[in-house]
């Protein structure tokens, strides 16, 4: 995409969110959409619609903002239904604890908004450069083992996810298997050098 393309779509995007912020701003005078009584089938009616709406408009990015005015749409519808039918004002008790959780759920809502307008244009960030690590050196002794989990422990080796790392095979080179397989091998997974490491003969001298 040209620089022109890329250009355009920022303006369609900055359009769609103003468009969102004032129509979420607009809601509380939005008077007739969010009193409206619905039955039970017509309000499952409106939220499957709403439901498509939102699961369409996730496949694009530029068409965030339209899933969070469906979501502040129906903050807004459950938050008047809620004060106008749940709240209990006939003791003292009673208004006190029903006051308190409203107080509550309004905090939340607030809150919701508020994490919608700063999540609202989400800046597109570069990864971090790699940082300078220290050198790090895997030896790997060998005694005895089969070539197979020489070579799988190799290559979980190579695959740590250091910068700078060195990766070693020390071989005891006294098996006539490894010193068939060692030449090949060494060539094979460049750049593991294999070194050989002649393991120092016993003395079988016992003293008087």
């Amino acid at each position: 995409m040209g620089e022109a393309g890329v250009e355009r779509k920022g303006l369609v995007r900055r359009w769609l969110i103003g468009v969102v912020l004032l129509a979420t701003a607009a809601l509380p005078f939005v008077h007739v959409a969010i009193v409206l009584p619905l039955s039970p089938a017509e309000q499952a009616e409106i939220s499957l619609v709403m439901l498509v709406v939102a699961l369409a408009a996730s496949r694009s990015q530029a068409l965030r903002p339209m899933i969070i005015f469906l979501s502040c749409f129906a903050s807004m519808r459950y938050f008047y239904w809620r004060i106008a039918w749940t709240l209990n004002l006939s003791s003292t008790l009673d208004a006190t604890a029903s006051i308190a959780l409203l107080a509550a759920e309004t905090y939340g809502l607030l809150i919701l908004f508020l994490g919608y307008f700063q999540s609202l244009e989400a800046p597109t960030r570069a990864p971090a450069p790699p940082r300078d690590t220290s050198s790090v050196d895997v030896l790997i002794p060998t005694y005895n083992e089969p070539e197979p989990i020489v070579r799988r422990t190799v290559i979980g080796a190579l695959a740590m996810t250091y910068a700078r790392k060195r990766v070693f095979v020390l071989d005891d080179a006294r098996r006539p298997r490894s010193r068939r397989w060692r030449p090949a091998w060494a060539a094979a997974t460049s750049p593991v050098p294999i070194i050989a490491t002649p393991k120092p003969a016993t003395s079988t001298t016992r003293s008087a």
